[in-house]
């Protein structure tokens, strides 16, 4: 079953929506907005109650900042254990290079023990 993201520009560019349970994976170059949709994306899905790792390039406390400033309150998913920020550490693509994205997966599940289940 298929489901829709909750927000809006990406619901319309998904209009079959996507698979729920499954990663979504936001990727493009510099000025894609990648750093808006991320956080909408988290507080859409942790506003459902889905458990929600948001994986950063920057500090967690600048990625909150900006949340807030757009509006998005992810404090609240945080407290409630259904949002996790996780910083990426800069060597991160050097190791999914080498080693494939399974490792750097399970090293995201461990890191929030209760994203897997």
């Amino acid at each position: 079953m298929q489901s829709q993201t909750g927000v809006r520009l990406l619901d319309t560019l998904l209009p079959f929506g996507w698979v729920p349970d499954l990663p979504l994976v936001l990727a493009g170059a510099m000025g894609t907005g990648r750093t808006v949709l991320s956080p909408e994306l988290a507080a859409a899905s942790a506003g459902r109650s889905e458990p929600t790792i948001l994986l950063l390039a920057e500090p967690g406390e600048a990625a909150l900042q900006e949340a807030a400033a757009l509006g998005l309150e992810l404090q609240a998913p945080m407290r409630a254990g259904t949002l996790a920020l996780l910083e990426m550490d800069a060597h991160a693509g050097d190791v999914a290079g080498r080693g494939g994205l399974g490792p750097l997966a399970e090293a995201l599940l461990r890191a929030v023990p209760d994203a897997g289940t």
